[in-house]
């Protein structure tokens, strides 16, 4: 196996252990609330600190990758970009870049 492939795989077993840690936590909080409204109110309440946390993160750093939210938060990928994704659709930051590895978000102006 390459080098590259060899990265390629630890990056996949690492948003693997992080999918399974973020459905540890949503079961724990479905099992701890009392009912479904709760939940959803847990859920929205959890979604909006995250999306603040790196909201802040832009304080320390003048640009960030998808790598920094999932690094920050301890997501997988793709939950680090559907929390970018939101950012960018509320008009908070902006893509800088098409796609791949060259992707960096800054603030908005």
């Amino acid at each position: 196996m390459y080098g590259y492939q060899q990265k390629s795989v630890r990056n996949l077993e690492r948003d693997i252990g992080r999918t399974r840690k973020e459905l540890a936590e949503e079961e724990r909080d479905i099992v701890g609330a009392s009912n479904l409204d709760e939940f959803n109110q847990r859920q929205v309440q959890k979604k909006a600190e995250r999306k603040e946390r790196i909201v802040s993160l832009f304080q320390t750093q003048g640009k960030v990758q998808n790598s920094d939210v999932t690094d920050l938060l301890d997501v997988s990928s793709a939950t680090a970009y559907n929390y970018l994704e939101e950012l960018e659709t509320e008009g908070k930051i902006e893509q800088v870049g098409k796609k791949g590895r060259s992707v960096v978000y800054r603030r908005s102006q």
